[in-house]
This record gives structure tokens, C-alpha cells and sequence, in this order.
């Protein structure tokens, strides 16, 4: 059975129909519709296979171009995007004053860089199973975005993707990869769930968030593995001046374009991207609990060899300012650099215990 897309010419649903068939009927309205006609009336209307732009409605609001939404005319304040939309492109809803919620269709694949950049009024959106990608800066400065649902089908987050968001108080992330600065300056944000799935995830990603409680769908060890790969990543890929798709560079250019370069991260006397900042190994600031497996992470902290193998532990920033950890215990001839709670270097005193904040270490026998 050969299925392709047609639109009902009673009621304009968009459908997926037998092309081998004379007639079927309309799974919405309940109309009968001749198949050839529905399917000649979707190519009309969407013409998504066409090399020439297509205009929904009379008011000419929306320029499509191959299944990519290219451009968003018009001024309402509550936008369908139509079904067959493929792609939300660059800036098609760039600094939309009026916008205040988005419906995105269930074809949509991806969104991106600045679709949705300063839309100030935006309130809701929710983004559709099927979604696996969110450009750069695509809702970077949606000061009134409270809500967001981030699919199960994402799995690329970009670059301040959501970045000065100042409404948003919760997010879950699905996928594998979250940018730098994805969710920088959310200064609401307090709830951060993270998937056992997550392979990489950027530098400042959470800056001048929170103080935020930390969810890990995984054990304390996997947590550890994660800030470990991804510390690695980015000693490899951050400082390499001479790389053209090292993350400083990468960000530079796109701070050029979008002009949302954070405060702290601008030369005070060149005044552009100052790439020196942004050398630091991965860390979550104001970090206020962790929850692994759904438990509180409190206490006594075990760690062992398999774990502490796959990195120097003090150079984990995030249990970097953790006090709900009092006790570390550790493997028989492994030596901490600093601490990794208040990062000092002055050593262990005769208790065990950290000489600058006071935590005890145990080591196994």
C-alpha cells in the first residue's frame, strides 16, 4: 500500500491516503472525498515539493518554500503553523513583538537558528514528538516563555537555544547533546531534569541560573562518567584556537550575528567575545540539591575505582559548593588533587578531614 499526503476538500484536514484507491473517507469530518482530487488539492495548497514559494491564507502570513516555514508575515498573536511544515526555518519568527502562543504542526522536524529569537510576548509553545533538532538562539530572549516540553525525538539542543529566558522555571531535557549557554540567564529556572541518555552537555549551560535542583535519570557513577566525558570534550575542543569548530570560535561567530554575548564574557576593553572566559572545564552553578535515581544525594559520597577512573573527581565541578555531602569515602591508594567540595589545596589534617570546609574522607581498606 502506496500512502502519500492529501488534503480532504471538505474540511482542508491534511491525510495519508491509499493512491491505488478511487475514494476513501475523511477520518475528521466524516465527508467522502474522491483521491485523486484530495491529493491534488494538498500538492496545491502546500506544494511541498515545489522550488517556488507557497502563501497560506488570504492575509499571505505564511512563505513556505519546500516543506521549510521560510518567513511569518503576519501579526497575530496565536499562530497555527500548518500541517506538511517540515522545518521552522532561520529567523522565520524573528523578534515577532505580538506572537504570544505557537502551535507547530506534527510533520515538523526541526526548528531553527533564531525562529523564535526576542520574541518577547511568546507565552507557550509546544514543541511535537518528532522534533530532533533546536538551532542556535532559536527561543534565545523569550522573556514571557513560561512552559516548554522538549520532546522524546530531540536529541540536539543548540547554542543559547533558550538563553535569557527569564520566565521559564522548569525543563526537561531529552537527547543527547545540549549546547553552550543553552539555558544561560534563565534566572527562574530551579528544576533540571537530565536523561541517562545525555552524551554531552556544553559550558555554561546553566549559568546565572537557579539555584536549581539537579535530576539525574541514572546512578551517582553514570552522573560522574558524564562530567567526565564531557570535561574531556571540552578541554580537547574549547582551547584549540586553531580549530575552526572549536566551541570559543563557534560561538564567537554566532554572538556576531545574534548580539546575545552575556555580560561576563566580553572584553572590557576590546569589547567583543572574550574567548579567555570561556576556558573553564564543564560546571552547574548554584547547584542546590542532586537527585540520583530519584534519591537525594546527601550524606557520605562512595566512590570507586571504576568511576574515580574515568576522571580526576575535583575536577567534577558539580559538587563543587555541594554542602548536602559531609563524608566522602574512596579506594585505597587514590589521591584527590583538592578538594572536591570547596576546591582547596590545603590538604587533608590529622582527622581526615578537608582543611578549608571541613569534610571528612574515609578511605576504604
Amino acid at each position: 500500500m502506496a500512502l502519500v499526503n492529501a488534503k480532504c476538500t471538505n474540511c482542508g484536514g491534511v491525510l495519508q491516503v491509499d493512491k491505488s484507491k478511487d475514494a476513501m473517507v475523511c477520518p475528521y469530518c466524516g465527508a467522502a472525498f474522491i483521491v485523486e482530487k484530495a491529493v491534488q488539492n494538498f500538492n496545491v495548497t502546500n506544494n511541498i515539493t515545489a522550488e517556488v514559494v507557497n502563501i497560506y491564507g488570504g492575509k499571505q502570513d505564511f512563505e513556505i518554500v519546500g516543506g521549510i516555514l521560510k518567513k511569518y508575515n503576519g501579526s497575530s498573536t496565536n499562530v497555527e503553523v500548518p500541517e506538511g511544515v517540515l522545518e521552522i526555518g532561520a529567523d522565520a519568527f524573528n523578534k515577532c513583538k505580538y506572537l504570544t502562543s505557537v502551535t507547530l504542526p506534527s510533520s515538523l522536524k526541526a526548528i531553527g537558528n533564531g525562529a523564535f529569537f526576542e520574541c518577547k510576548s511568546l507565552k507557550s509553545v509546544v514543541i511535537p514528538e518528532g522534533v530532533t533538532t533546536i538551532g542556535d538562539c532559536a527561543f534565545a530572549r523569550c522573556s514571557s516563555l513560561k512552559n516548554i516540553v522538549l520532546p522524546s525525538t530531540l536529541k540536539e539542543t543548540g547554542a543559547a537555544a533558550f538563553l535569557d529566558c527569564a520566565a521559564l522555571t522548569e525543563v526537561e531535557i531529552k537527547g543527547t547533546t545540549v549546547g553552550p549557554l543553552a539555558f544561560y540567564g534563565c534566572k527562574s529556572l530551579t528544576k533540571v531534569s537530565l536523561p541517562r541518555s545525555l552524551k554531552l552537555i556544553c559550558n555554561y549551560v546553566f549559568g546565572k541560573c537557579g539555584p536549581i535542583d539537579l535530576y539525574y535519570d541514572g546512578d551517582t557513577r553514570a552522573l560522574i562518567k558524564l562530567y567526565a566525558d564531557c570535561n574531556k570534550y571540552l578541554n580537547i575542543h574549547t582551547n584549540n584556537a586553531l580549530d575552526d569548530k572549536s566551541i570559543v570560535n563557534y560561538l564567537e561567530k554566532l554572538f556576531k550575528k545574534y548580539r546575545v554575548c552575556p555580560e561576563e564574557f566580553i572584553d572590557p576593553e576590546e569589547g567583543g567575545f572574550n574567548t579567555a572566559y570561556f576556558t573553564d572545564g564543564l560546571t552547574i552553578p548554584t547547584i542546590r540539591s542532586i537527585f540520583t535515581n530519584g534519591q537525594l544525594l546527601q550524606g557520605t559520597l562512595t566512590l570507586d575505582e571504576e568511576s574515580l577512573g574515568k576522571a580526576i573527581i575535583s575536577s567534577i565541578g558539580i559538587f563543587d559548593g555541594y554542602t548536602k555531602i559531609d563524608t566522602i569515602v574512596y579506594p585505597k591508594g587514590f589521591h584527590f588533587v583538592n578538594c572536591p567540595i570547596c576546591c582547596g589545596l590545603n590538604g587533608l589534617s590529622m582527622f581526615g578531614k578537608c582543611k578549608k570546609c571541613g569534610i571528612k574522607f574515609i578511605k576504604q581498606k
